[in-house]
């Protein structure tokens, strides 16, 4: 990997960084480990353990031809995929998240399925912004039929599947990463 990209990929982690994440990254800046994205509070998350959570870690494997290359996008498993732990949602699975056994995954987690992503960096999105992306598209991995809890319930009153609650909910989240 180039100097470059390792000095962006640095300056771009300490921004992730600023917001309070805890981030990992082997030497190479291949991958980078996330752990503290917030979950939706619509019901109750559980690990692979069956431990009750409320945030999730995610594994970014980064290319070495990065910002060029776009991270996490494809119909069956990108080379570089976006990993999360292996989580549920009220006992179902997510949906368009899918197990692999790829040497980035870690065992018990999963591969979150992009097939399009309006993400690029030369656009001025970076590893902050795709933070943000992979945070909102949980309104499109939430398994169907399901019957949430709302004694969690941040939406104010407003029983799911109140969209547009959700949505309201997401967007604020998504501006405190960007202040």
């Amino acid at each position: 990997m180039q100097q470059r990209n390792i000095d962006l990929i640095d300056h771009e982690v300490r921004q992730i960084q600023k917001k309070g994440f805890s981030c990992k990254m082997p030497p190479n800046r291949s991958a980078l480990f996330i752990a503290g994205l917030d979950l939706p509070q619509i019901g109750t998350w559980r690990n692979k353990n069956g431990q009750i959570i409320n945030t999730a870690q995610f594994g970014i494997s980064i290319p070495e031809q990065y910002p060029y290359q776009q991270i996490g996008v494809g119909y069956n498993h990108p080379e570089h995929a976006i990993h999360i732990q292996a989580i549920t949602l009220n006992n179902q699975h997510l949906r368009n998240v899918y197990s692999c056994n790829c040497r980035f995954g870690q065992t018990g987690w999963n591969w979150f399925c992009f097939q399009q992503m309006e993400w690029d960096h030369q656009n001025g999105d970076t590893l902050l912004t795709l933070l943000g992306i992979i945070e909102a598209s949980f309104a499109d991995r939430i398994p169907n039929n399901q019957n949430y809890s709302y004694t969690n319930n941040s939406y104010g009153g407003n029983p799911w599947p109140n969209i547009s609650s959700f949505m309201n909910n997401i967007t604020n989240r998504f501006k405190k990463l960007f202040r």
